[in-house]
C-alpha cells in the first residue's frame, strides 16, 4: 500500500515544527533518507512510503495525496484539543478556514476526491505543543509526545515488527512427523537494578526498554511519588542494567518487599497503608460498541505471537482511542511503564482505560486504582481477590475479552447498553 506521511508546521517556532522532527526520526528508523538540516528536503516522492513536509496545507497538495492509498497527516496543536496525543481517522469534507491559502486535512482529502476521484485512507496524528518561540528545538514535553507518535506510526507502517528488544534463537521443533530446525525471535530479559537516593532498592526482571518510565511508574504506583516534579534526576546506565533515581525529598526504603503473583512477577511494598487507596468515583460510562472497538484496536496493535517472543502487552485508552501500548515480559511492568509514560508525557486523561493481555490479580488492581482507571479490560481471566477489590475500589473489571465478547465482573453500571 503506497503511503504518504505528510507533516506540516513551522520548524523555526519550537513545537510548531513537531511534524518535521517526527518525520525525520521515522525516516531514520525505517532506514530511509532523512534531511540532516531544516534546509534539506526529504527524498523525492515515488516510493512505497514517502515523506513530505510543508509549512501549511494548500490546494496543490490534492494531486499529490491522490496518488496514495494511505495518508497520515502529522501536526501540532494547542489547547483547543483536550488530548495531548490526538489520533483520529479523517474523511473528505470541505471545511471553512479563516485563511484562503490554508486548508484543513479534510479539505485536502475532499479536493483529492473531487478533482482526482481518489479517496485514500487517512488519519491525523497531532501532538500538543507547549512552546512556540523562535527555536528549532522541541520542548521536553512535546518531544516525549513526539516519541509516542513515532512509535504509533512505526507500528502502523511495520505491524509485524516487535516494539520490544528481541534476540534470534535457533532450536528444534518436534511434531509427530519428526524434528525441524526452526528460528524465532525471543524477548530479551534483563535484570535491572533500581537505586533511589543512592540506595539499592530492588531488581526488576524486565524487557530493557522504557526503563525511565518503568522506574518512575513503579515509584508512583507504590506511592513513593505523586508527580514528576518529585524526580530531581534519573539516569539509565549505558548497559541498561541500572536506573538511578534521585528524588527532591527523602524517602525510606521498605524493610521488605512482597513478591507479586505470576511469571516474572514484580515486587510491591508490604506497607500498603503508607499511601491510602482512593477508590475510583468516576461516573464515566462506555458504550458496548466502543468497548469492542477498543478491544479490536488493542488486539490489532499487538505484535504477532510468533514474533513477540512471549511478552505481555498493555495499552492506555482515553475512552475513544487507544493512545499507545507497551510490551514487557512482566505484566506488572507494563502497568508501571504506562504510569511512568503518563507522567513523563504530562498526559492529562480524565478517563484512563487500561487494557492488558495479562491476568488481573490484586496487585494489578492496586496499580490500576493508583491511576484512577474506571475501567480495566483484560484478555485473560481475573482472580477472586481481584474481583472483590474491583468492587471495593470502584473499578469496572472486564475479563476474557475477545473480538465480539467480554465478561464484566464488577461495576457493570459503567457499561452503556445500546
Amino acid at each position: 500500500m503506497r503511503t504518504l506521511l505528510l507533516g506540516f508546521g513551522n520548524p523555526d517556532r519550537e513545537d510548531d515544527g513537531a511534524a518535521w522532527h517526527i518525520l525525520t526520526s521515522l525516516a531514520k528508523a525505517l532506514h530511509l533518507p532523512a534531511p540532516a538540516t531544516l534546509e534539506e528536503d526529504f527524498a523525492p516522492l515515488g516510493g512505497e512510503t514517502d515523506f513530505l513536509f510543508t509549512l501549511q496545507l494548500t490546494p496543490e497538495l490534492a494531486e499529490t495525496i491522490a496518488a496514495y492509498q494511505a495518508v497520515y497527516f502529522i501536526d501540532a496543536h494547542t489547547g483547543h484539543v483536550p488530548q495531548d496525543l490526538y489520533i483520529t481517522p479523517l474523511q473528505a469534507d470541505f471545511q471553512n478556514s479563516p485563511l484562503t491559502h490554508h486548508l484543513t486535512p479534510q479539505s485536502c482529502l475532499a479536493l483529492a476526491a473531487t478533482l482526482y476521484h481518489s479517496q485514500p485512507q487517512a488519519e491525523l496524528i497531532s501532538v500538543r505543543g507547549y512552546a512556540f518561540g523562535f527555536s528549532n528545538q522541541l520542548s521536553a514535553s512535546t518531544r516525549t509526545l513526539a516519541e509516542q507518535a513515532i512509535q504509533y506510526l512505526l507500528q502502523k507502517l511495520n505491524p509485524d515488527t516487535p516494539s520490544h528488544p528481541t534476540e534470534s534463537f535457533t532450536f528444534w521443533q518436534y511434531t509427530p512427523e519428526g524434528p525441524t530446525r526452526t528460528e524465532s525471535q525471543m524477548a530479551v530479559e534483563q535484570t535491572v537494578s533500581l537505586t533511589v537516593n543512592g540506595d539499592l532498592w530492588l531488581n526488576f526482571q524486565c524487557t530493557p526498554d522504557r526503563l525511565e518510565a518503568l522506574a518512575i511508574g513503579f515509584l508512583f504506583n507504590e506511592g513513593f511519588i505523586h508527580t514528576l516534579n518529585e524526580i530531581a534526576n534519573i539516569h539509565v546506565c549505558d548497559r541498561k542494567d541500572n536506573v538511578d533515581v534521585w528524588l527532591t525529598h527523602a524517602t525510606s526504603k521498605p524493610a521488605t518487599w512482597r513478591r507479586t503473583s505470576g511469571c516474572h512477577g514484580g515486587s510491591t511494598s508490604q506497607d500498603l497503608q503508607r499511601d491510602q487507596i482512593h477508590p475510583v468515583t468516576s461516573t464515566f460510562c462506555l458504550p458496548i460498541a466502543q468497548i469492542f472497538q477498543l478491544v479490536e484496536a488493542f488486539l490489532d496493535g499487538q505484535t504477532p505471537h510468533h514474533q513477540s517472543g512471549g511478552v505481555h502487552t498493555s495499552g492506555l485508552a482515553d475512552g475513544n482511542h487507544l493512545l499507545f501500548h507497551i510490551e514487557d515480559i512482566g505484566r506488572h511492568n507494563t502497568f508501571d511503564k504506562i504510569a511512568g509514560q503518563i507522567l513523563l508525557s504530562s498526559l492529562h486523561i480524565n478517563t484512563p482505560i487500561l487494557l492488558t493481555s495479562g491476568r488481573i490479580s490484586s496487585d494489578m488492581l492496586q496499580k490500576a486504582v493508583r491511576l484512577q482507571a474506571p475501567i480495566v479490560i483484560s484478555m485473560r481471566s481475573t482472580s477472586s481477590i481481584g474481583i472483590r477489590l474491583a468492587e471495593e475500589w470502584g473499578i469496572t473489571l472486564i475479563g476474557s475479552a475477545r473480538r465480539g465478547r467480554f465478561n464484566v465482573y464488577a461495576h457493570s453500571e459503567r457499561i452503556k447498553q445500546g
